[in-house]
């Protein structure tokens, strides 16, 4: 009779113990899923940007006389996510490195960017080689030749 009740005391610890564990699992797996949303729908934004900008639809949209849509940024600021391989955790980290405009960003290094974002704790799966290139062509209002750029790349690397 003991040996029974210990063993059925066994398995409702066990549950327990497992009942825990899944929702702890299921807490930290939506945490991690919702802070990837942001970055997942800024990317197929910017590629439906350039698959308009491509083909022509603002262009038509401003001819027809459809207003642009607003920018996010604040005034004196551009938005640094129109760079290939920047999301909104690495506009924030340039942000708040005093690099809010695209002639910032252009005239870092791909070594003073990694810098920062190692500074940051940003993971090394960020690369910024192509920053800065992306980012004078930006300032310099050159967006034909940003979008043929940035077709070229994956994440803000040259695709070999």
């Amino acid at each position: 009779m003991i040996r029974t009740m210990l063993t059925v005391a066994y398995i409702l610890v066990l549950l327990v113990v497992l009942a825990i564990a899944w929702v702890i699992y299921t807490v930290f797996r939506q945490e991690k899923d919702a802070s990837r949303i942001p970055i997942l729908s800024d990317i197929q934004g910017k590629k439906w940007d350039a698959y308009k900008h491509h083909h022509g639809h603002g262009a038509a949209q401003a001819e027809a006389g459809v207003a642009a849509p607003a920018a996010e940024a604040p005034a004196g600021e551009d938005d640094l996510k129109r760079i290939e391989g920047i999301g909104p955790v690495m506009e924030r980290v340039l942000n708040e490195a005093g690099i809010t405009t695209f002639a910032d960003l252009a005239a870092r290094t791909p070594a003073e960017l990694r810098a920062i974002l190692d500074a940051a704790g940003v993971r090394r799966i960020t690369n910024p080689e192509t920053w800065p290139e992306q980012a004078k062509l930006a300032a310099e209002g050159r967006w034909e030749e940003l979008a043929a750029l940035q077709s070229t790349l994956k994440g803000g690397r040259r695709m070999m």
